[in-house]
């Protein structure tokens, strides 16, 4: 039962956003797998500071630059555990 629910629960096509920011830094964290860097970025909106996974094949972002990114937010894609960007846009 929860093998068909999973799958219809996969199939569920993901809403991309576009959240501006000011970027702050790169945090470097340790897990079991390896070590990993996670962007620290003031959302315009909130003013909050949200984290995300930094991709590799993503261009690096100087301190104090005002973005945009594109991404996966977690807050509106149900089943996502972590939001993704899929492309930052520099201003």
């Amino acid at each position: 039962m929860l093998g068909i629910a999973s799958y219809f629960y996969s199939n569920i096509p993901l809403t991309k956003s576009v959240e501006c920011g000011v970027f702050k830094e790169y945090k470097t964290f340790q897990s079991r797998h390896g070590e990993y860097e996670m962007l620290a970025i003031i959302m315009d909106k909130s003013g909050y500071i949200r984290y995300f996974n930094f991709d590799k094949s993503l261009p690096r972002i100087a301190s104090h630059q005002h973005v945009c990114l594109e991404l996966y937010d977690r807050f509106k894609n149900k089943g996502l555990s972590q939001s993704k960007i899929l492309r930052i846009i520099a201003n």
